[in-house]
């Protein structure tokens, strides 16, 4: 079995509520990080426009590809949009919070890789036709049976959200392709921008995504030789 779906079987059961507490913290902790880097950019761009990013770029706040970032979604234009999508992204994800996804999966071993291993397992983006990321990458398990090789392929993710070249795939892989749905199709953007935050949050909770949660997790699952 792979290392995490084994470890997770081995050491979930001694998940105590401290370490959900910690856990939560530590997540809040990264949210902030990426709201405090990015909407003093937003403001600086919405009030005077590409001006206020120049200006941010002069002062050394900005580099190069961040600055290319804005310029592009100031051609509003959809490969302008998807362009300073990606290049949005990857700061986010491989520099303000990439060392503290490291820090989340080694802390308090081997209980915080099972934690980002679960939220790997259940934490399927709300962003519309997103896959569940054991849909995405999906486990496949090797045996003899027999005399016969045969592998089971699952629903279980066969990657870490912790693991920055792992998660950087499925977000390049999957959902930057929704995110250019969304560019593309009006009606769904609206649909899906138009929605009160409340019914985000409670469509999101556990209990309202257990069928959805139930499919991904037991409609991929087959014997191949």
């Amino acid at each position: 079995m792979p290392a995490d779906l084994r470890l997770l079987a081995t050491a979930g059961t001694r998940l105590s509520a401290e370490d959900i507490v910690w856990y939560r913290a530590r997540l809040m902790i990264m949210q902030k990080h990426i709201f405090t880097d990015l909407v003093p950019i937003r403001e600086a761009y919405v009030a005077p426009g590409l001006r206020g990013i120049d200006e941010l770029y002069a002062a050394g706040v900005l580099d190069d590809d961040m600055r290319t970032a804005w310029q592009s979604l100031a051609t509003n234009t959809c490969d302008g949009s998807v362009d300073a999508l990606i290049r949005m992204i990857d700061p986010e994800q491989n520099q303000v919070i990439a060392d503290q996804w490291d820090a989340i999966s080694a802390g308090r071993a081997p209980i915080g890789r099972v934690l980002t291993y679960v939220r790997t397992l259940f934490g399927k983006p709300a962003v519309p036709g997103a896959r569940a990321p054991g849909v995405f990458a999906s486990t496949v398990v090797r045996a003899d049976v027999a005399g016969r090789s045969l592998a089971l392929r699952t629903s279980l993710p066969d990657f870490n959200w912790a693991d920055r070249d792992s998660r950087w795939t499925y977000i390049i892989g999957d959902l930057v392709p929704r995110h250019v749905d969304l560019e593309t199709d009006p009606a769904l953007a609206a649909a899906a921008l138009g929605e009160s935050f409340g019914a985000v949050l409670a469509r999101g909770r556990v209990v309202a995504r257990l069928p959805d949660l139930l499919a991904d997790l037991t409609a991929h699952w087959e014997i191949v030789e």
